[in-house]
């Protein structure tokens, strides 16, 4: 099979070179700057680039700022523009409340990722999860096999 190419993108500061070196040495001690990170699923391969042209990959993973509404920003924008499939990943979760879904109309942040579900099909899914605390980082590479 073929590798699948995934795109992380999202604004400054959310996270993205912290999840690629968590991904690539297994722990957060040595942040670098590395530039892609490659998983196996099953007998899927899977390369995480954190710059590549968009339009080369197969998925694209947005990752904001579960504390930053505006960091969903950039999420927005892109989704306006982009048809590939996206998976939306909210970092930080370890830093936030934890919010029920039966309560995610009332909270502004949630409330946005609701509205982008509904309002854009490219979405494959949404991700709470913790690159500090290593929580739920699998759940979106597994999600990416199921674009294929």
């Amino acid at each position: 099979m073929s590798t699948i190419r995934i795109a992380l993108l999202g604004e400054r500061k959310v996270g993205k070179t912290s999840l690629l070196t968590l991904l690539n040495t297994g722990d957060m001690t040595n942040v670098k700057d590395y530039d892609r990170f490659y998983y196996k699923v099953e007998e899927n391969p899977i390369t995480i680039f954190k710059i590549v042209e968009t339009n080369k990959a197969d998925v694209i993973f947005l990752m904001f700022d579960l504390t930053n509404i505006l960091s969903l920003n950039f999420v927005e924008q892109f989704l306006i523009y982009s048809k590939k499939p996206v998976v939306i990943m909210g970092n930080k979760s370890d830093l936030i409340k934890y919010v029920p879904p039966n309560e995610y109309k009332e909270h502004p942040i949630y409330s946005k990722i609701e509205k982008f579900m509904k309002e854009y099909d490219n979405i494959v899914s949404f991700h709470n999860i913790s690159v500090k605390e290593f929580s739920k980082i699998t759940k979106p590479l597994d999600n990416a096999i199921l674009t294929k």
